[in-house]
Formats: structure tokens, C-alpha cells, sequence
């Protein structure tokens, strides 16, 4: 386990610190225990609320708003049957006193591996309404955390699309059924996604050179099938040899930044060149950073200040997880976002475009128009947090309460 940061990033330090070592790395990535899917899936669905809470109407008085640019004045903010609505409802509502505090939208994770209510339950607590699932399998276990009333709503991707003998390939419960070595293995694979109604899907280029990894013609294939079938395309590209090929692709929403090489000018203009968004996931950069010792953090982080200077638009995912099955550190579901927002803002990002990376960013990117913003007709997910989060990022940890479609976390 690595013990000793680069001095020039100090909240790595207290990342370490806090809480993010869990586990060591030792002679690679050995896999150990993991939940029984069958048992996981029946206790998810057992512990879904039959009886979910009465959506009460209510106003949150004297409270600033977070508008995706600025924070607004003191103003009364009205929700009714679970969306924010323009006036007072008609029918009667309870009155509650934001007593001057910051409501922002909902946080959006862009990237984790949920697999239990209590994954769900602690990204609640810390104010993420939504998530990106990049890899869930088997479906039944995706499906048995949808629709749990008044906690984080999951989207997912399945089973991500990978070559046999890869490193993802070989993670506990991975399908081996799905693998594939060629264009022509992606039909039946898309179709599968597609039977199993994914949110979008996930595509894995690990090393390009490695003999276990997709080639350029099967990344074109995947990216072009999720592009005609109207889903969104997210990339695994932790490497810097492979940005180029999932851009190529066409994939819109390549995953983490890379440990080995910093991006530079020319990748980030073929961002822009192919409007694709980074989710470089800093806290799991961080984690591997810590148990690999040639891992280089200062690329990732090198790498998330060249896209952002160029205009690429930049969204936050964690990469948390409960149990991947591998001998590594992990980043905690909810707690791990905020760091995630501090890292972004050690990048060199601005507080006010960190805010809009958990918020209105990634619900524009992935079309979900119903969430992202604090408006009349949109989902009332609503964190309320003391301390101004752009004078200090580190305030949205300050959180008072927390609402999904009006349903008040813990009330």
C-alpha cells in the first residue's frame, strides 16, 4: 500500500486519512468473496417499499437557490406531488424555513457500481439523487435496485462490452457469455442490452497494447450499434494509448483519466472535434493511485486541467463500489462525490462549473430533462446544505436535508 502523496496535491492527504484505504494491493489484481447474486437481488426486491411515503406538498421558505451560474436571493421554493411547481399548491402545504441555506438540485454521480439498498441508502444521505451504474450484471441484480421510492434513481448500463480474457472479463459475476472478439459479436450483444432495456451502455478499452483488449474496428462497431439504437455510449479509458481509440469510436462520455501519460492539446481538441465529455473520476484515480505504485496521479489530475482550459465539458463520477472483488482501495458511495468535487476544484476547476458537473451537466449530457435544475415541472431532488458551496466546495458536505421527487431522506 502506498503511503507517501506528492506534496503538490494536499487533499490526497487527507483522502488517505479519512477514509478511503480499505484494502492493499498484492502481485496484481486478485479477486476475493463476493455477494451471491441470486441472494442480493431477493433482498433488494424484499426490501423495496411496498407502502411508499405520502408525497406531501410543502414550501421551502427563505432559502437560496443554486441556479446552475450563481446563488440567488432568499426566495420560497413550492413542490407538489414530487415536482417543483411555480406557485403555492392548492391544497395544504407545510411550510419549512431554509433559515437563509443553499438549495441546490439534486447531485448526479456519473459513474458507480451499486449493488445493494445500502449502496443506494448511504448515496441518498449524502445528497446523490442520481446515478450512472457503468457495469451491473447479472440484470436481475440492475433491476432489483430501480424504483425504490425515495432513494437515489439508478440508471444503468448492464453488462459492459469487453474481450475475453480482459481484466473486466475476469471480475466476479462478469458474464462470460457476453465477451466478444469481433464486429461480429456485437449485434447479439447490443440486442441483449437492448432486451434488458439499459439507460445506455459501457464500453471497455484497457491498454491498447494489450492482446486482451478491443480493436479499433469493434469500438467503431459498439459505439455506431449504441448510436443507432438511440443510447448513449460511455468508454472505459484509463489509459492514455486508448483516448484516442474510444474518441475515434465515437464514444460521447469516455471514463476516468489516465494514470500513465497526461492528456494533451491534441486529444482535447478531439474532445471537442467529436462533442465528447469527460467523467475522469479523480477519487478512484486516487484510490488505485495509492495501491499501484505505477499509477501516476499527477497525470490524472494534469489531465483534467488540460480538458477543462480547452472547453471540454466535465462531468463528476466516482467510480464508487462495495465490493468489486479485487484487493484494492475503494471510494465510498455519497461521501465519495464530494471528494470527488474537491479533487475536481484541486484540479483547477472553478466551484461554480464543479456544481454544474454534479448537476446540470450530467442531466443535459445523458437527456434527463426532468432533473439538474431547481425549476416549475422538474423532479423536486433537492439538497439543502449550510455554508456557501462557491466560496468552498467543501460545503456541500454540510448537508440539512436532502429530497427525492419531495420525499425527504430519513423523515
Amino acid at each position: 500500500m502506498r503511503l507517501v502523496l506528492q506534496t503538490r496535491f494536499p487533499i490526497l492527504l487527507l483522502f488517505l486519512l479519512l477514509n478511503v484505504v480499505q484494502s492493499c494491493y498484492h502481485e496484481g489484481l486478485r479477486a476475493r468473496s463476493t455477494t451471491d447474486s441470486a441472494e442480493l437481488v431477493r433482498s433488494n426486491n424484499l426490501r423495496r417499499n411496498a407502502s411508499p411515503p405520502k408525497r406531501e406538498a410543502f414550501a421551502i421558505t427563505n432559502v437560496r437557490v443554486f441556479d446552475g451560474h450563481k446563488i440567488l436571493s432568499p426566495r420560497t421554493v413550492f413542490v407538489d406531488d414530487g415536482r417543483i411547481v411555480a406557485g403555492p399548491p392548492a391544497n395544504n402545504t407545510k411550510h419549512i424555513d431554509g433559515q437563509g441555506d443553499i438549495l441546490l438540485p439534486g447531485l448526479i454521480d456519473a459513474h458507480t457500481h451499486p449493488k445493494s439498498v445500502d449502496d443506494l441508502k448511504n448515496l441518498t444521505a449524502w445528497g446523490v439523487t442520481t446515478t450512472m451504474s457503468m457495469m451491473c450484471a447479472p440484470d436481475a441484480v440492475c433491476r432489483s435496485l430501480k424504483n425504490h421510492t425515495g432513494l437515489t434513481d439508478v440508471l444503468y448500463a448492464g453488462a459492459s462490452a469487453t474481450s475475453q480474457n480482459s481484466t473486466h472479463a475476469s471480475l466476479p459475476g462478469y458474464p462470460q457469455n457476453e465477451t466478444m472478439s469481433s464486429p461480429d459479436d456485437v449485434p447479439a450483444w447490443i440486442a441483449a442490452r437492448i432486451a434488458e432495456d439499459v439507460d445506455f451502455i459501457k464500453v471497455i478499452a484497457e491498454n491498447a497494447q494489450s492482446p486482451n483488449t478491443l480493436d479499433q474496428d469493434t469500438l467503431n462497431a459498439l459505439a455506431d450499434a449504441g448510436h443507432r439504437n438511440g443510447l448513449p455510449v460511455a468508454c472505459h479509458a484509463a489509459a492514455y494509448n486508448v483516448q484516442s481509440m474510444v474518441l475515434l469510436a465515437g464514444c460521447q462520455f469516455p471514463q476516468h483519466s489516465p494514470l500513465d501519460h497526461p492528456l494533451n492539446d491534441t486529444l482535447a481538441n478531439q474532445y471537442l472535434a467529436q462533442f465528447a465529455v469527460s467523467t475522469p473520476t479523480l477519487t478512484m484515480m486516487v484510490a488505485i493511485f495509492m495501491s499501484d505504485e505505477h499509477a501516476n496521479f499527477a497525470a490524472a489530475n494534469t489531465s483534467v486541467g488540460v480538458l477543462y482550459e480547452a472547453g471540454v465539458p466535465i462531468l463528476a463520477g466516482t467510480d464508487s463500489v462495495s465490493d468489486l472483488g479485487l484487493n484494492i482501495s475503494y471510494v465510498q458511495f455519497g461521501l465519495g462525490l464530494h471528494q470527488e468535487l474537491e479533487l475536481l476544484v484541486e484540479a483547477g476547476m472553478s466551484t461554480v462549473d464543479v456544481l454544474r458537473a454534479t448537476t446540470v451537466l450530467p442531466a443535459q449530457y445523458y437527456r434527463l430533462n426532468d432533473r439538474g435544475i431547481i425549476a416549475p415541472g422538474v423532479r423536486a431532488d433537492m439538497v439543502l446544505i449550510s455554508g456557501d458551496p462557491i466560496a468552498n466546495i467543501s460545503n456541500t458536505k454540510n448537508i440539512r436535508k436532502v429530497w427525492i421527487e419531495g420525499i425527504e431522506f430519513g423523515a
